[in-house]
């Protein structure tokens, strides 16, 4: 059986007072996902992050709030991500707390990545959801995008920024709610969710760092699992997505990231029932479907986004994986059913 994709609820743990508030219960929104209520408690608690797309789609639906990811991610910082988030807080610099927590957010889940890429004169810190489109995930962006926004801001103070976010849909409020939200410039419809950071900002000192305390968390996160240990093959997938979007999906360049060979990892993979091509086209599709699906962004703008040389390189792809045009499978996506 595939490994389950798990996700730490830790900054999901405003949900249940939010839909409380709404006069919801928590039973009535996590029915059908196999997920308990109580999970929603305990920040420490982990749930499947598909089952966490619908608690979240269906939390929309039944209280009406249509920013509602965006609402529970601004009480929430860094102090959400448990033993990471503790850990990042005692790097000497912005710039080494990104790279600290980048490192290790697969630790806290299984179902989304973040990476940081050089932008211009600064940085995007990124986070993608992989694997497949999910319903709700556009509520998990507005989350992520949100605490990602207070934890800069919390450990390096105002002067970080950001410069600007991204958000990779077509907005869940107006541009100005979400200016307004996250105190900075907003671009929706965007190829990607990411906090743009200044080279300056990565350079600004965290105050109250303790180089001793930062060593017995490192080795405190060394010594202990990530959330739902994965296989081979989820490891490799979860590089995917990031390597895409920055050009550079080459076995050869997962491979380095993993720390094998080229060969053991081919090998690796075979033993577990596929090949790196299979699943760098599943992840490329995923890309695909969820761009179609969260953005406006044209047919031209996706294929450069997912390095395809024309749009209609990109529309042969997509034909091979669904049998119908990328146009016509945004107009009506039930016309293939999704594996």
């Amino acid at each position: 059986m595939p490994h389950r994709r798990l996700q730490r609820i830790g900054p999901l743990v405003g949900l249940p007072d939010i839909v409380r508030s709404h006069g919801v219960s928590m039973d009535a929104v996590v029915e059908g996902s196999g997920i308990e209520a109580e999970v929603f408690s305990n920040r420490d608690g982990v749930a499947p992050f598909v089952a966490i797309c619908q608690v979240m789609e269906r939390a929309v639906k039944l209280t009406g709030r249509r920013h509602l990811g965006l609402d529970i991610g601004l009480a929430q910082d860094h102090r959400a991500l448990g033993t990471v988030g503790q850990f990042v807080a005692h790097a000497p610099t912005l710039g080494e707390a990104i790279h600290d927590f980048v490192r290790n957010q697969h630790r806290n889940s299984r179902g989304a990545v973040t990476f940081l890429m050089p932008q211009g004169d600064g940085f995007h810190l990124g986070y993608g959801i992989y694997d497949r489109y999910e319903t709700g995930a556009d509520q998990l962006y507005d989350l992520a995008i949100a605490v990602g926004v207070n934890a800069v801001r919390s450990l390096a103070g105002t002067r970080a920024g950001p410069v600007e976010v991204l958000i990779c849909h077509r907005g869940n409020a107006s541009r100005s709610h979400y200016e307004a939200a996250l105190g900075c410039p907003v671009r929706l419809n965007q190829p990607y969710a990411a906090l743009t950071l200044s080279a300056e900002a990565m350079r600004l000192a965290i105050a109250g760092h303790d180089r001793a305390e930062r060593e017995r968390l490192a080795a405190l996160l060394d010594a202990t699992s990530a959330v739902g240990a994965p296989d081979f093959n989820a490891r490799v997938r979860h590089l995917l997505k990031p390597a895409i979007l920055m050009g550079d999906a080459s076995a050869e360049t997962i491979a380095a990231q993993v720390g094998v060979h080229l060969r053991t990892l081919n090998r690796r993979l075979k033993d577990e029932g596929v090949t790196f091509r299979a699943i760098e086209q599943q992840v490329r599709f995923s890309i695909a479907c969820e761009l179609l699906s969260l953005t406006d962004l044209d047919i031209a703008d996706i294929s450069e986004t997912l390095a395809y040389g024309t749009p209609s390189a990109f529309d042969r792809a997509f034909r091979r994986w669904t049998g119908v045009s990328p146009t016509r499978w945004r107009r009506d996506p039930a016309v293939v059913e999704l594996d």
